[in-house]
């Protein structure tokens, strides 16, 4: 499969100026012509993009950061579904798109708009694939624990933690400068306050692995 072969090279080029967005992989031409493979979620993964609109702030933050690091192996029919999603092939998906694909894939109307509006975490009428890979990484995955811990020790070094614990002031730092911290978007105070509260219930500003 040339095509193939030509655009893992671009990926793995070993200056990250020159490998390509993800929206740009999605337009590459080896996905027009897989394009015609129907794609499907299973019903974990559905589920789970049911329930995202109850994670706070911070869960989609991690959730991002796990997005962010998977192997393309992991994802199984996710590219398929978000490629046929694109109408329009922009590389994005609006949110009338994604409640007309989850809406065929057995999701009520009201159910996949929550799920498309609790995706566009910048607010900005689009959702990128790593949004939708976030939101459609399932409790059930296999290797979620894993990730979790991984993204667990991300969070703690820059929160100001020593990579097993989150200190409290140093995560309400972080969750207020948002975007500086690779989050993309701040939340409010108020919904940093409740965050903190939920994850410190020991109280002693030090936030572990089994709190997180």
């Amino acid at each position: 499969l040339p095509d193939a072969e030509s655009l893992c090279r671009r990926m793995l080029h070993s200056s990250p100026d020159q490998r390509p967005s993800a929206q740009e992989c999605l337009k590459h031409k080896w996905f027009s012509l897989a394009s015609d493979t129907q794609g499907s979620i299973d019903p974990s993964r559905l589920r789970a993009l049911a329930e995202y609109s109850d994670k706070n702030a911070l869960q989609k933050a991690v959730y991002l950061q796990i997005a962010s690091q998977m192997d393309a192996q992991d994802l199984k029919n996710i590219n398929d579904v978000f490629k046929q999603a694109d109408v329009d092939r922009d590389g994005f998906l609006k949110p009338e798109e994604l409640v007309d694909a989850l809406r065929r894939m057995g999701m009520s109307e009201k159910e996949a708009a929550k799920a498309a509006a609790a995706m566009d975490l910048s607010g900005a009428g689009m959702i990128q694939y790593t949004e939708f890979v976030a939101a459609c990484i399932s409790k059930y995955d296999s290797r979620l624990e894993d990730h979790l811990f991984h993204a667990f020790q991300l969070f703690a070094k820059g929160a100001g933690g020593d990579g097993q614990h989150i200190t409290r002031d140093g995560l309400v730092a972080m969750l207020s400068r948002g975007e500086a911290s690779g989050l993309g978007w701040a939340p409010s105070q108020l919904e940093i306050s409740q965050i903190v509260d939920e994850l410190d219930v020991s109280r002693e500003g030090l936030i572990d692995f089994q709190e997180f």
